[in-house]
């Protein structure tokens, strides 16, 4: 089974490269130019309060938080390995979407990214490793975990990874660690098979 996503990995508002930043001293996106990046968040004062921002760029109001419905998580995840590395959110209700909010394509089982594609890490990580930003009760993650890495394929962003695990303080002699979404995409599609 493969998924498609009409109108997928086609911004409205087209994200600007200019040149490839590393991610501590990364660069602010045009807002709105990646909208499938949500920001996940949990209230400080109660842990079972599990929501989605969508359409939200950091210090601005716009966009809306969705509730989560249920939480899948893989249960071919190892904690020992980090193999696997990858929980799926259903959201309460369907996610309205506009220009700033619209989904990213997902890859075929078959498709291959090699060197030299146009390649994008996005997330809310501190530009800092040593920074702490608390906003609304709450506290940015210090890193982008979860993230999309989506690669420029055929005219649209594809998911290709998920920022899995890495340094802490983002050491250049420590690689950054994705789960490669080819590998996860039958957990993904028998989940979205049995819970549509």
């Amino acid at each position: 089974m493969s998924i498609f996503l009409a109108g997928c990995g086609v911004p409205a508002i087209q994200p600007v490269l200019s040149g490839y930043a590393r991610i501590v001293n990364g660069e602010e996106a045009v807002p709105g130019s990646w909208p499938w990046q949500v920001s996940l968040q949990v209230k400080a004062e109660c842990a079972c309060c599990l929501g989605w921002r969508l359409g939200r760029e950091r210090g601005s109001e716009a966009g809306h938080t969705m509730n989560c419905l249920f939480v899948f998580k893989n249960p071919k995840f190892n904690i020992f390995t980090i193999r696997n590395d990858i929980t799926l959110l259903k959201l309460a209700t369907p996610a309205r979407l506009t220009t700033h909010i619209s989904p990213v394509c997902l890859p075929e089982v078959t498709d291959d990214f090699p060197g030299g594609m146009n390649c994008v890490t996005t997330g809310w990580g501190l530009t800092k490793h040593t920074s702490k930003t608390w906003r609304d009760g709450q506290m940015w993650a210090s890193g982008d975990s979860g993230g999309p890495l989506v690669c420029q394929k055929n005219g649209a962003w594809t998911l290709v990874g998920i920022v899995s695990w890495g340094s802490a303080t983002c050491s250049p002699s420590s690689p950054g660690v994705y789960a490669r979404v080819t590998e996860l995409l039958p957990f993904i599609e028998e989940t979205l098979a049995k819970n549509s």
